[in-house]
Parts: structure tokens; C-alpha cells; sequence
């Protein structure tokens, strides 16, 4: 099973359903593939639309069918996307949203420092080679 059939599985459970409908899974299906950016976003994730993952900081794939604050602001999502009430979803999960935003900003914030760091140690190498050739 692939993560977003687990994804499917896991939505149809948040929303009581336990039938195997065609119309039904193919609605769920739809919300899903259309919540997944907006809740990406919401949560401080990248998204690739062209290969229709969320990418978390080190761009690396999110994989939303792991438990995780972001897949349960997805379930939730759903279903009030499911029960035509989204409208009240942000009053509702904001915190939730926010810690999930925090989290992600703090992250990137450290890959940059890292990154930075990497890069000023480079130059210092560099630098140390280009005295060793001058000698």
C-alpha cells in the first residue's frame, strides 16, 4: 500500500466511513489531492506542483501518511472540507497551525545556519590553499 492510499484509509477512518463506494472514494480521493496543498502551506511546507508532494525543509518528500501535528491537521482538514464547513477550520486548528509553522521556520532556520557554516568552512579551506600556493 502507498502512502497515499494509507492517506485515503486514513481520511475515510477520521470521516466514519466504512463502506467501499466508488462515488464515495473517489470524493475522498479529490478532497485529499486538493487539501494537501492548502494544508502544506498552512503548515510552513513547500509544495511541488509538478510532483504533487509536499516537500519539508532539506526538500526532502513529507510523507503525511506518518503520524505526525501535520497529518493530524490534514485528517481534521478533511473533514471539514468533507461536512462543507472549512470556513471554521482555521479558528478552530490555528495553534495546532501555528506550532506546525514554528517548527518548520526553526528547521529551516538551522539547515541555513548549517549551510552557511558548510560554505564558510569551504572558503577557509580555499583560502589555506591558495596561501600554501603562494609560499
Amino acid at each position: 500500500m502507498t502512502g497515499h492510499d494509507d492517506l485515503i484509509k486514513l481520511a475515510k477512518m477520521k470521516l466514519n466511513i466504512t463502506w467501499d463506494d466508488e462515488g464515495t472514494n473517489a470524493r475522498v480521493a479529490a478532497i485529499l489531492a486538493e487539501s494537501i496543498p492548502t494544508v502544506s502551506n498552512m503548515v510552513g511546507l513547500a509544495y511541488d506542483y509538478s510532483a504533487k508532494d509536499a516537500l519539508d525543509e532539506n526538500g526532502d518528500v513529507f510523507d503525511y501518511s506518518a503520524p505526525s501535528m501535520e497529518q493530524n491537521v490534514l485528517l481534521n482538514y478533511i473533514a471539514y472540507e468533507w461536512n462543507h464547513c472549512v470556513d471554521t477550520f482555521w479558528q478552530n486548528y490555528w495553534q495546532m497551525i501555528a506550532a506546525c509553522r514554528q517548527r518548520h521556520e526553526l528547521a529551516e532556520d538551522a539547515v541555513a545556519e548549517s549551510d552557511s557554516a558548510d560554505d564558510s568552512a569551504e572558503e577557509s579551506d580555499t583560502d589555506a590553499d591558495s596561501d600554501e600556493e603562494s609560499e
